[in-house]
């Protein structure tokens, strides 16, 4: 449900997480937590926001958006923010990120031609 909503929903990821995972799920947002905890061995919280990172990792290597764009879509206050846990969590700014990588996406008429 997560990963649906982060990596394959086109909406804008304006979601309070404790309400959405107790209502879809239709159980105490902590009960949940604490089985996640148990059973991932990390916390729920830090497993959303490590799945944001991978999809700003995705979008940055595709180059489909922009930094402020990437913000808005994944729900965070700006691109402060983004950049903040982005860094926690991989050691480097986004746009490190995108030098150190130098890998893009190939677009098929780039690779099919005619």
């Amino acid at each position: 449900m997560i990963i649906q909503k982060i990596h394959h929903s086109q909406d804008v990821l304006d979601v309070k997480w404790t309400e959405y995972i107790a209502d879809q799920l239709n159980y105490d947002y902590k009960y949940l937590g604490m089985l996640f905890l148990s059973v991932e061995s990390i916390r729920l919280e830090q497993y959303i926001i490590r799945q944001k990172v991978k999809r700003i990792k995705e979008l940055m290597i595709n180059d489909e958006h922009t930094l402020s764009q990437m913000a808005f879509q994944l729900g965070y206050n700006g691109i402060a923010q983004l950049s903040s846990q982005f860094n926690k969590i991989t050691g480097m700014t986004p746009s490190q990120f995108k030098n150190t990588t130098g890998i893009k996406r190939k677009t098929f008429d780039s690779i099919y031609k005619l």
